[in-house]
């Protein structure tokens, strides 16, 4: 007696067209999403977020507590400058604001605290000046973005012209890239004579600059830390 068993192979159910355009749609949001995370950090923002408010009651005493701060001016126009100003520094010794431009022309501006001009320094021989720090005793370092160069000068203490020829300088070639994508910030821990320096993109850095002032007194004590893992 012969006996036969046939086996049919399951039909494989086949998505429809409405089904097949979801899957589609959902794969385009997750790879930009990714995209768009790694491009603008948002995993570090929030994991920034996370532990600033975890450790928020621990910080609060031992740090300058930002979200404590309130807006007093906002957006003020400063007259005769335009739209071209670019970083911000506050001269304690002479209790003003030193504001720099990176445009048409280039200079630096004295500033009361309420945001009127009351000085004027051409800068001559600059590239593209953008971020300022006052270091002290009428000392400032300017942040020349394409060449990633620091420029330390001093004010003089009659307004005019400052040549960058007069000006001590630190260049960072590190990770050059196109004109604008350089050094855009800067500030100066007064206590601890260390600068902190910012690359804008490509890559986004973090630099810590130790040792700089006792540099220009003459004993060459410099360390450059790159911080941007940390």
């Amino acid at each position: 007696m012969n006996s036969r068993v046939e086996l049919n192979p399951p039909r494989t159910k086949r998505l429809n067209s409405k089904t097949k355009l979801w899957i589609l749609v959902l794969l385009a949001v997750a790879i930009v999403s990714v995209v768009a995370t790694i491009k603008f950090r948002w995993h570090e923002r929030l994991y920034f977020y996370v532990v600033s408010t975890q450790n928020a009651p621990a910080w609060v005493g031992k740090s300058i507590w930002l979200p404590d701060y309130k807006v007093y001016l906002d957006e003020k126009p400063i007259q005769g400058i335009g739209n071209d100003l670019s970083g911000l520094t506050y001269d304690y010794d002479k209790g003003r604001l030193l504001a720099i431009t990176n445009a048409g022309p280039m200079q630096i501006v004295s500033l009361s605290k309420s945001g009127e001009v009351i000085d004027q320094y051409p800068l001559v021989g600059f590239e593209d000046t953008e971020g300022i720090a006052y270091m002290g005793n009428g000392l400032v370092v300017i942040v020349d973005e394409r060449i990633q160069q620091l420029c330390f000068l001093r004010l003089p203490e009659t307004p005019g012209p400052i040549d960058k020829k007069d000006a001590k300088f630190i260049s960072l070639g590190i990770n050059l890239g196109p004109s604008n994508k350089g050094f855009e910030g800067i500030t100066y821990d007064t206590e601890n004579d260390r600068l902190f320096v910012a690359k804008e993109r490509g890559p986004r850095q973090l630099y810590e600059i130790t040792g700089v002032r006792k540099s220009l007194e003459g004993n060459l004590q410099i360390n450059i830390r790159d911080l941007t893992r940390l």
